[in-house]
């Protein structure tokens, strides 16, 4: 932890703080609790999907490694809601499913203020947890709906990059990494290959992070403690494949590369979309859709001046992860035909926590400055950008 943060997460307003990110990350899971409640009933297949495996789970009569018809999506989701159901003596309802997808995704909470925090301080910690409550109509959608293994991809993802970047700032400060720190980000990223393959967008920023701390002790415990346990948290997807003649690569006709100026427009157009911020004949939205293009201006001139004085150090490291996962799902997107379809916000799942930890570094500096109204709008009035 740097000392700013060490600072303000000492003294006597510590327990009361984190009673305060506790209500919120409990008001958050209230959130997706009653977005479950709104949306379980609709009649949709991909539900139906899932609640069959899940009463075939519990029943023990089938343990499947991907969704049925899915030999690309790892089954672990349908599986903990399962072993949920079980341990608390739930019947294998509509509604329960979609409640242990809520509950799942409501691991990506604390993680996202854990990223904000160490970014920028507790106040982008809080103003990023904020954000992330709803994030967007579609955010929330997939956050609890059952639609296949994006829950536990996100939250996997998180880890892993939360992993590296602690690695990372703990060998450039000459600080000891334990074996555990090691065969713990191998097995976040393992399964959350296993889960969608969509968790490169995590895994490549991860990667080149721990380029940043490239040393002999980083690639001797990476190839003998991370990399062993990469393939054992993916282990079923590559034991199957093995088994089925690699039939998940069967995805790989679905690419679709398109020029860079037509994938970097669909890309941007969508994700706009997706994030609830599509320009729109509604004022307020507009004008919210403009700051909150001028926080993340913000928080890039605060990662240039962390690249020019803490280079490697807790900011920078954790700041720099943000775009760099943005950047990550741009370069997949461009090898997409989904990319241009209207109804793809599953895909950009990943960015909505990087854009959360942009928006928290922004705003909480200008909390830290004394600069209230401003900051506080980008967090406090999104309802606008949804309208």
């Amino acid at each position: 932890m740097n000392e700013r943060q060490a600072q303000s997460d000492t003294g006597y307003s510590r327990g009361r703080w984190i009673l305060l990110i506790g209500a919120i990350i409990l008001m958050g899971v209230v959130f997706r609790v009653i977005k479950a409640l709104q949306i379980y009933f609709i009649p949709d297949s991909d539900y139906t999907l899932v609640a069959l495996m899940v009463k075939h789970m519990a029943a023990g009569c089938d343990h499947p490694v991907f969704f049925y018809g899915q030999m690309y999506m790892g089954s672990l989701e349908p599986a903990l809601t399962a072993l949920l159901c079980k341990l608390l003596g739930l019947d294998i309802s509509l509604f329960n499913v979609f409640l242990g997808t809520a509950l799942i995704g409501s691991l990506s909470f604390p993680l996202i203020y854990l990223w904000a925090r160490e970014a920028g301080g507790r106040y982008a910690g809080l103003v990023a947890l904020l954000v992330s409550l709803v994030g967007s109509e579609s955010f929330l959608h997939f956050a609890v709906a059952p639609c296949g293994g994006y829950m536990v991809m996100l939250v996997s993802g998180l880890i892993a990059l939360y992993l590296s970047c602690r690695i990372v700032i703990h060998l450039k400060a000459g600080l000891k990494v334990t074996a555990l720190a090691y065969v713990a980000l191998g097995l976040a990223g393992g399964v959350g290959w296993w889960s969608g393959q969509l968790v490169i967008v995590f895994l490549l920023p991860a990667l080149l992070i721990l380029l940043l701390g490239i040393s002999w002790t980083l690639m001797r415990n990476g190839l003998l403690l991370a990399l062993p346990a990469f393939f054992i948290g993916s282990a079923p997807w590559w034991i199957w494949n093995a088994t089925h003649e690699w039939a998940t690569f069967a995805f790989s006709k679905e690419l679709d590369v398109k020029s860079a100026a037509d994938g970097m427009s669909a890309f941007w157009t969508s994700l706009l979309r997706a994030m609830g911020y599509s320009a729109s004949d509604n004022v307020g939205a507009s004008l919210v859709l403009l700051l909150v293009l001028v926080m993340v201006i913000l928080f890039f001139v605060l990662l240039t001046k962390d690249a020019i004085y803490y280079k490697c150090q807790g900011p920078f490291v954790f700041k720099f992860a943000a775009p760099l996962v943005v950047l990550a799902l741009l370069a997949v997107s461009v090898t997409s035909k989904y990319i241009s379809i209207e109804n793809n916000h599953r895909y950009f799942l990943p960015v909505f926590p990087a854009i959360a930890v942009m928006l928290g570094c922004a705003v909480g500096w200008l909390i830290q400055k004394k600069i209230y109204g401003l900051g506080w709008l980008v967090g406090c009035d999104r309802s606008h950008c949804n309208k």
